[in-house]
């Protein structure tokens, strides 16, 4: 569309036209200017939505009214949009959305009741509100303690409260607090108190006293009870009191509590050793080389003669030293030394080693410990007289002064071991004691057994050495580890027990092992392993001992006994809420939460529903809710909008009559009617009524009643009713039993023994107690809506309690009696006040008086 800016111009200066051009923003909204040359005029070519001559217009494409029913339309730049109301929904807006399928909005109800555009919630008793999300009665929460009888809502100051009919021996505003029985009570007997109990007292023993078999009240012993602990002894001290006498590793009133030994003495533990406390005592923990409960004592590593006795054992700290005979070596003495490779015998005599020394066996004419002398100095020996007679050198060794010296150190043994016995095995024995031949000690050497049989072939076996006495008789010289008369016996090495530490001994030939026990080391496991000594702990993990067992505190993402597991970040799952762990390369996480948490770990919950200030989303007490990440705004009855900040004109529609003058309420209305009309629209007329009956007469007529009511509702001009309606009366009466007032048959109330009961939907509602039957007892119902209001007693406070759905409105309008079931007594100053407005009061000219009605009150 294009639109002229300016009529045509044609100014002439002179004889010259002045040509027009496009001024600096002449068209609005990105309109385009162009000059027409030949006419001399600008135009602007406006875009699409605009209009004007210089598109200064933007088409109101809504104008037109384009969207359907139950929607209204926005414009837009060259285009609108079609928004769907509240409730409404599809292509052109006609669906209406079901609310009690989708957003189930009614809570404490009996069912939800679809409506066009909205719903309606059908709500328990003693709930309320748009989604019966408030409740009436704040006595269903059970608040009145220790059974109470009753619990009574009432309104005060625009609160709904409670009140609470206590069970005797209880009082407080829950009957929470049992009513001391026991005031004022004074127990006669010797040695007794009285007890509290419910609605109850009890005079019982006192403390520290027992009842005995006289009914008596004696002290009893307080140990009785052992309050001490197990170790301690409990002394009396009367009055009830007691002491307790702790051991030395105890302390406390009730000797219950552990002396940390190694706090107080932190020196107990010697030589190194480590003190753990523990309950009732400690454990030293001693270095290596220690032992006994403060590690005070050296180990004794000598004690299982490790040496072999080959040696001296000398104990060292930690360990021993083997000190080995001449003829020994080793670091426990336990290898023989082979002297007989240093050739020590001299005159061509032929060496033999044993374990211990040698022996030499000469040749002939020659003897001695290294065949050094000659048969001369045998017959030397012999012209000396001595008793030892020699004829075979060779044969008797016994004149070898310094074998004989060995022999003699032998004998001093009371038990010989089996080194001795190879020793004596290069000793020869006879039996036959004859002048020329020597007598070997017979208690040290076994003498070969003549009834033997005599042997050819030398039978020494594993590599030992035979050694012929004589055509029939051989000696064996066994290896070193062997022994035996054919060397077939092992010496066991392990007879001495050489392992420390519950080690195990294996002999094997000529030498032994210990396998050590996991908490030990050594050649003789001797020495203690701590549990951290093997580094149990991998990955740089920290070995931490504890007792005889050890922890691992691992290094960054390890874990595990011996931290052998690798975990990354994510593996303990830090995120929070469902929230996503990421792992970076630096070894570091990141937590991306879902869209209604935040945080480092996602653990701080975003309530979407709030604003700044901590204040709802939605207004007007509308319910915020988050479905599938979308915020929506249920709002209460009588508002409408996004976020229910619109409020619902009920008026719009115009409900009252030309007779009323509507005003908006929350979620409804009220009409103020003119003089003459009433009714919820103002659509009713008032008939003109006497004026005897609406204005309050100063007289009241005092009425005695035999076995009959007064209906009021015959009396009362209009049967309509509107609330608020109020109803005053007092009676007296001398019977336990009578009917009071009824409004139709759900309100009720009853004299019973001197208690007046209230009664809604066959419910008591109030209990009330009077003191002097027969006097006027004045009783005021206020009945609303919404709740009663009842007073008993010209200087009581009113009782509230609600009424269920539906009112007592139309109960009003058809029925209210005094003395329903018949009343036998006096009733007077009856006044019925109703809509505010009009007041009656019950004379002898309302009410028609016979024989069962009469006026005065009669004793």
């Amino acid at each position: 569309m294009i639109f002229l800016s300016t009529k045509e111009i044609n100014l002439e200066c002179g004889l010259k036209t002045i040509p027009v051009r496009c001024l600096h923003n002449h068209c609005q909204n990105r309109g385009v200017c162009y000059v027409d040359l030949l006419r001399n005029v600008t135009q602007c070519v406006c875009p699409s939505g605009f209009a004007g001559d210089q598109c200064q217009y933007s088409i109101d494409e809504c104008q037109s009214s384009p969207c359907p029913k139950h929607s209204h339309c926005i414009d837009l730049p060259n285009s609108y949009t079609c928004v769907c109301d509240p409730g409404w929904t599809g292509i052109d807006c006609s669906e209406d959305i079901d609310e009690c399928r989708t957003i189930q909005p009614c809570k404490a109800a009996r069912s939800c009741i679809n409506l066009p555009g909205t719903y309606k919630c059908d709500c328990f008793d003693s709930f309320g509100g748009q989604n019966c999300e408030m409740t009436l009665d704040p006595c269903l929460s059970e608040p009145c303690l220790n059974d109470a009888i009753k619990c009574h809502p009432i309104l005060e100051s625009d609160n709904v409260v409670f009140r609470c009919t206590c069970r005797p021996g209880f009082t407080g505003h829950r009957c929470e607090t049992n009513i001391n029985d026991c005031e004022g009570i004074i127990c006669s007997k010797n040695n007794t108190h009285c007890v509290d109990g419910l609605n109850s007292f009890d005079c019982q023993c006192k403390p520290n006293f027992i009842r005995n078999s006289d009914g008596l009240c004696i002290e009893q012993n307080p140990c009785n009870s052992s309050p001490c602990h197990s170790n301690a002894t409990c002394y009396n001290l009367k009055g009830g009191q007691y002491r307790c006498m702790c051991p030395p590793t105890y302390t406390g009133i009730r000797c219950d509590e552990d002396i940390d030994e190694c706090a107080i003495f932190p020196s107990i533990c010697r030589n190194g050793g480590t003190c753990v406390n523990e309950i009732g005592s400690y454990r030293c923990y001693c270095a290596s080389g220690w032992i006994g409960s403060t590690c005070a004592k050296a180990i004794d590593y000598c004690h299982s003669q490790p040496c072999n006795r080959n040696g001296t054992c000398l104990n060292n700290i930690n360990g021993f030293q083997c000190r080995c005979l001449s003829s020994y070596t080793g670091n426990v003495c336990q290898y023989d030394i082979d002297e007989c490779i240093l050739n020590p015998c001299l005159n061509n005599g032929i060496c033999f080693n044993y374990h211990g020394g040698f022996h030499c066996q000469c040749s002939t004419g020659y003897f001695g410990k290294l065949c050094e002398n000659s048969s001369l100095e045998c017959q030397r020996l012999q012209q000396a007289n001595l008793s030892i007679k020699c004829i075979d050198p060779n044969l008797c060794v016994s004149n070898d002064t310094e074998k004989l010296k060995q022999i003699k150190q032998l004998s001093t043994y009371s038990c010989r071991t089996e080194q001795d016995r190879i020793l004596d095995t290069y000793f020869t024995c006879i039996n036959k004691q004859t002048f020329d031949q020597c007598l070997c000690p017979s208690n040290l050497i076994s003498c070969i057994d003549n009834s033997s049989e005599s042997k050819s072939i030398c039978n020494c076996k594993n590599g030992g050495t035979c050694y012929w006495l004589n055509s029939t008789n051989y000696r064996c010289y066994c290896p070193p580890g062997l022994t035996g008369q054919d060397c077939l016996n092992e010496i066991n090495l392990c007879s001495s027990q050489p392992c420390y530490n519950n080690g195990t001994c294996i002999s094997q030939l000529n030498k032994f092992t210990c396998l050590c026990s996991t908490n030990s080391k050594g050649i003789y496991c001797q020495e203690l392993i701590g549990p951290c000594e093997s580094n149990p702990c991998l990955n740089n993990g920290q070995c931490q001992r504890e007792y005889d067992k050890y922890k691992c505190i691992c290094s960054l993402n390890y874990k595990g006994k011996h931290c052998e597991i690798y975990q990354t970040p994510c593996l303990s799952k830090p995120c929070q809420n469902n929230g996503q762990c990421h792992v970076y390369n630096n070894n570091t996480f990141e937590c991306q939460c879902s869209f209604n948490y935040q945080g480092i770990y996602c653990e701080e919950p975003i309530d979407l529903c709030k604003i700044q200030s901590n204040k709802s989303l939605c207004l007007n007490g509308g319910l915020c809710q988050i479905n599938n990440h979308t915020i929506q705004c249920i709002c209460l009855h009588g508002f409408t909008g996004l976020f229910c900040e619109i409020n619902i004109d009920e008026c719009y529609t115009k409900p009252c009559s030309p007779h009323g003058e509507c005003l908006d309420l929350i979620n409804g209305y009220q009409c103020q009617c003119k003089t003459g009309w009433y009714g919820y629209n103002c659509d009713r007329q008032q008939k003109d009524i006497n004026k005897s009956l609406i204005i309050r007469s100063s007289i009241s007529s005092i009425f005695h009643l035999h076995h009959t009511l007064i209906n009021i509702s015959k009396i009362l001009p209009y049967r309509y009713s509107l609330l608020p309606i109020r109803i005053q009366y007092e009676f007296r009466t001398t019977l336990n039993h009578v009917s009071l007032l009824s409004i139709g048959e759900r309100f009720q109330q009853k004299l019973i023994h001197n208690r007046i009961l209230t009664n809604l939907d066959n419910k008591i509602m109030l209990s009330t107690f009077i003191d002097n039957q027969e006097q006027w007892i004045m009783i005021i119902v206020e009945i609303y809506y919404l709740w009663i209001d009842v007073r008993i007693g010209k200087n009581s406070m009113s009782q509230r309690f609600y009424i269920p759905i539906p009112s007592l409105e139309y109960e009003l309008q058809n029925e209210i009696i005094f003395g329903y079931k018949n009343y036998s007594g006096c009733v007077r100053q009856i006044e019925i006040t109703y809509n505010q407005v009009y007041s009656i009061v019950l004379t002898d000219q309302l009410v028609d008086i016979n024989e069962n009605i009469t006026l005065g009150c009669e004793r």
